[in-house]
């Protein structure tokens, strides 16, 4: 199975020396007083943190899928848990799947929305790949930043099944609520459905 966010294209089983918000870097010396303050978070830094609000804690619901070789949909009971950076500039997006009997396939992705470039940035969690989706002129991210809800579509490119595909997102947000669905293009083609997430917050 081989699954996107975003279009995450990264199934992970292990993870290796990392912190909740990500690799621990090494410790270095520095000269800067311990009294001196923090410097405050910039416009473009708040905007993102707002933007980000929304989508913070803990999910349940499930992936739908079509697989590659038969076509035919497949459900998947999944968890979501999403964690801010330190600086509340970027998400970390921690996806549970329940793929059978005791099993459970973890996956990982960093996402930044960038409202003044009316952006949204992901980068995959084990080959550092990143896919860049931008905003159709008519999504209202100010409802996003300020209400916290809103239905925005997106569109970019990806690679599915090793091949280039263009690709389409319908983003669903609010207090209780997470769907994402993505379809895809191939050249000459019309869009296909690749997979919806629909989830209802847990916590």
């Amino acid at each position: 199975m081989r699954l996107s966010f975003l279009p995450l294209s990264c199934l992970l089983s292990t993870l290796a020396c990392t912190s909740p918000f990500g690799v621990v870097p090494p410790v270095e010396s520095s000269t800067t007083s311990p009294s001196t303050p923090p410097e405050a978070p910039t416009r473009k830094a708040m905007e993102a943190m707002r933007a980000h609000k929304p989508f913070l804690g803990r999910w349940t619901g499930t992936l739908e899928y079509r697989d590659f070789t038969s076509e035919d949909r497949v459900w998947l009971p999944t968890r979501l848990e999403v964690i801010p950076s330190r600086d509340g500039t970027s998400m970390r997006f921690v996806y549970l799947y329940e793929d059978g009997p005791m099993k459970t396939v973890r996956e990982e992705s960093t996402v930044s929305i960038d409202s003044t470039e009316r952006t949204m940035t992901v980068v995959s969690g084990r080959d550092g790949s990143r896919s860049v989706y931008r905003f159709s002129d008519d999504a209202n991210l100010l409802a996003l930043r300020q209400k916290g809800e809103g239905v925005f579509s997106l569109s970019g490119q990806g690679v599915e099944d090793g091949q280039e595909v263009a690709v389409r997102l319908k983003l669903t947000v609010n207090r209780e609520r997470y769907q994402l669905l993505r379809e895809t293009q191939l050249p000459g083609e019309a869009f296909k459905f690749r997979h919806e997430y629909t989830f209802t917050r847990a916590g």
